[in-house]
């Protein structure tokens, strides 16, 4: 999709390299009813060459390359090694309708932190002397698949163990955006290819929107990637690790985008009594002793009713702070904003709070969107859905939620009843993002 999805020597290939002493392996099952809504067939057949019968790099000049024949020989092998389902998941009905599986069962393994995603070995069926070489073998990361052994599903987006295709459809609008702003930036900065984008089968119930709404259920399958050591992503304060981060975000603030969101905004409030009161997001912050407040209000310069935003950039294992190098995953966190009204900070795992550093509005390295580079806010803001989309979303047309979301749930909604493709779907998308990054071209 994007010429710099080539993959790297760093790509591991088997569960070995993904460099996880504590990876644990897990019988999975197929599911019944799966299909590809669509996926990057250049880039698959690139990254596992025995699916194209040659060991020769497929041209990229995009989905046009790769012929039918291969793209549909392709959706076979995703069903077949993709969609899977845990046992745990398949067996309740907590949070989704019956899920439809299969008797045979696949082989995947569990990273530590991998709540609701797995990875599952791929090889080649060329084999003749029970051995292979590296191109003959490879990996999938494979997200909404379920919980892990001895989990119970929780009500709610986060430990459902599962995805809508709503917020899989942004979790795509997010990288695309931010692929597209990163190619412009000229840096060595990227984000982790999505191989493919699949319907589960089944529907699973939504937090979001106070409606509880039956939504279809998806799978995301990625490029494998080295995650950091122990998963630990956080860096300490004043590491490579943490200065590149800091570097990334403030790139991206150039083009009006920020991995900052009011759950992860830190909030100072001075209450009635002159006492300061401590949030996070919405939740209360107590224990905290008096020197540490008046440190933390003293940073923020005695402001009252002072709003921080802390920083969610999550990366893969590499990269560099001099020069700027590095990975990012996990997109949908990322926001479009006109302006940027709160100071900033990094977040670390050694100090309270997270607290990396502060830039503040009125400092001289805060960043405000640059004219020219800035991505209009529109498309990436609270607004009324409208008639059209309520009609397929099944909410009110006053019903308030990002724009994004509406996209997304609209497009699946059109999906599943049977009224756009695969191709409809990825064109909508394309032009969604397009439309917000054309002044970049």
């Amino acid at each position: 999709m994007f010429p710099r999805s080539a993959r790297s020597a760093a790509t591991p290939r088997t569960v070995e390299a993904l460099d996880e002493p504590k990876i644990r392996p897990e019988k999975m099952h197929r599911l019944a009813r799966p299909r590809v809504i669509f996926a990057d067939y250049r880039l698959i057949a690139q990254d596992f060459p025995w699916l194209a019968g040659s060991t020769q790099t497929v041209p990229p000049t995009g989905t046009d390359s790769v012929s039918p024949g291969l793209q549909r020989m392709i959706d076979a092998w995703l069903l077949e090694n993709a969609a899977i389902v845990s046992a745990g998941q398949a067996s309740q009905s907590i949070v989704n309708t019956a899920i439809p599986v299969m008797t045979d069962m696949v082989d995947a393994y569990r990273p530590p932190r991998y709540g609701r995603a797995a990875v599952v070995p791929v090889r080649s069926g060329a084999d003749v002397h029970g051995q292979f070489t590296e191109s003959d073998v490879g990996l999938l990361d494979v997200k909404g698949v379920g919980i892990m052994p001895g989990r119970t599903p929780q009500p709610n987006n986060h430990a459902n163990g599962l995805l809508d295709l709503d917020s899989l459809f942004v979790e795509v609008l997010k990288q695309w955006l931010l692929e597209a702003v990163l190619l412009h930036s000229k840096t060595a900065v990227s984000t982790l290819p999505i191989y493919a984008v699949l319907d589960a089968g089944f529907d699973v119930r939504e937090y979001v929107t106070g409606h509880g709404l039956l939504r279809p259920a998806g799978i995301m399958v990625r490029r494998a990637h080295l995650r950091h050591p122990g998963n630990q992503e956080v860096p300490c304060y004043g590491t490579p690790l943490h200065s590149r981060l800091l570097q990334i975000e403030l790139l991206l603030r150039r083009y009006g985008i920020t991995s900052s969101s009011p759950d992860t905004t830190l909030n100072f409030i001075r209450d009635a009594t002159g006492d300061i009161n401590l949030r996070h997001g919405e939740e209360p912050i107590y224990g905290v002793w008096p020197e540490l407040r008046a440190h933390l209000w003293a940073a923020v310069r005695g402001m009252a009713d002072t709003r921080i935003d802390q920083m969610n950039i999550q990366t893969t294992r590499g990269g560099s702070a001099y020069p700027l190098r590095a990975e990012l995953l996990d997109f949908r966190g990322f926001r479009v904003r006109p302006r940027f009204e709160n100071g900033v900070t990094g977040v670390v795992i050694n100090r309270p709070f997270g607290w990396g550093g502060l830039f503040l509005p009125d400092d001289p390295l805060f960043v405000q969107p640059t004219p020219g580079l800035a991505v209009p806010a529109a498309q990436w803001t609270y607004k009324a859905i409208g008639p059209d989309r309520a009609r397929w979303m099944g909410l009110p047309a006053e019903f308030v939620m990002k724009s994004e979301m509406a996209e997304a749930m609209t497009l699946a909604s059109r999906w599943r009843a049977g009224d756009a493709s695969g191709t409809d779907v990825e064109s909508a998308m394309r032009t969604y993002v397009g439309r917000s990054t054309a002044h970049l071209a």
